[in-house]
């Protein structure tokens, strides 16, 4: 499937486990009277696929719907493809590429965003993959 907005957020790489990262693109039509945000889950390789994209940006993304029952409640979930720029946001908005870092670096923007954050407690991870109580991966 897929739908066509404009990008109105795409969220930081968050760590689900230690094998599987994602980034959420949150894309609204601007063109009814109620806008629809529609987020589709980018995960691990496919996240870089965001990378180059600007808030603001009118883009196709390509998806798969996944559905699921767990405790007797019903989940939908989009993950995200491809994505294609149909146009460019102006020149002044907001770029997901981080300061500082140039598109040639040997660091990727994702490492990037998230040294911060995992700088002090790189290593010191711990997944327990035995007792999650989340209905997803």
């Amino acid at each position: 499937m897929d739908y066509q907005g404009q990008v109105k957020l795409i969220t930081d790489l968050e760590y689900i486990t230690e094998k599987f990262s994602k980034r959420t693109l949150v894309l609204t039509d601007n063109n009814d009277k109620y806008p629809s945000h529609i987020p589709i889950e980018f995960g691990n390789d496919s996240a870089e696929l965001l990378l180059d994209l600007r808030v603001g940006d009118t883009v196709k993304a390509t998806f798969f719907m996944n559905g699921r029952e767990w405790n007797g409640r019903h989940f939908l979930s989009l993950k995200g493809n491809t994505v294609d720029v149909v146009s460019k946001a102006n020149p002044g908005s907001q770029s997901t590429q981080p300061e500082g870092i140039k598109p040639n670096d040997n660091i990727t923007a994702i490492e990037a965003n998230d040294k911060k954050r995992l700088d002090g407690i790189k290593g010191n991870m711990v997944f327990d993959d035995d007792n999650q109580d989340l209905p997803f991966n």
